[in-house]
């Protein structure tokens, strides 16, 4: 069985999704802004896999930066919020407007 992603003592590596069934490529991810990539350029796909990528890139950020991991997850989750993958799925001009004025 090919694993989707998995952490590695450098980071977390991926199979590269857009280039099945033809090929089996991997990428490997050693900060958490190429996850960040990874995610937005459909290089893994479905909710699950993105969800455990993600923690994963929070996990390699907090790992490499010793960084404080709510805002790490907070930087995370704004790339997404303010113009990744996900805007088909969020009224982004509505959250964003609305936290912002908060």
């Amino acid at each position: 069985m090919i694993q989707t992603l998995e952490w590695t003592d450098s980071g977390v590596r991926f199979i590269d999704q857009t280039k099945l069934p033809t090929e089996e490529v991997y990428v490997n991810c050693t900060t958490h802004e190429q996850v960040a990539d990874v995610i937005r350029n459909m290089v893994v796909r479905g909710a699950p896999a993105i969800g455990v990528a993600a923690a994963m890139g929070i996990a390699l950020g907090v790992k490499i930066h010793q960084a404080d991991c709510q805002l790490l997850v907070l930087g995370f989750a704004t790339q997404f919020l303010g113009g990744g993958r996900f805007d088909m799925h969020l009224q982004r001009h509505y959250t964003l407007d609305h936290f912002s004025q908060q």
